[in-house]
């Protein structure tokens, strides 16, 4: 994930349904994905570019977006729907 500067602030980890709305979790922070934070991302915030997936917020910003918590959504993840 990008800013609009074009900085890496992100990594998408996974993209959940919650209440019919797809929401991006967005892995930012943390080296090598130890001490890595995941905030969700409506997907509607997103858009795509020639460098990927950007949105409008800085790091700081997006590391004070409300923290996943996959008990607490009851979101459906794309990856679990499509594991065999």
């Amino acid at each position: 994930v990008k800013n609009s500067a074009g900085d890496d602030i992100g990594e998408v980890n996974d993209v959940v349904m919650v209440d019919g709305r797809p929401v991006l979790i967005v892995g930012v922070g943390g080296f090598l994905g130890i001490g890595e934070k995941e905030v969700t991302v409506p997907y509607d915030e997103a858009t795509m570019s020639s460098d990927g997936l950007q949105v409008a917020m800085t790091k700081d910003q997006l590391k004070t977006q409300p923290a996943y918590n996959a008990d607490a959504t009851a979101g459906v993840s794309v990856k679990d729907t499509y594991k065999k």
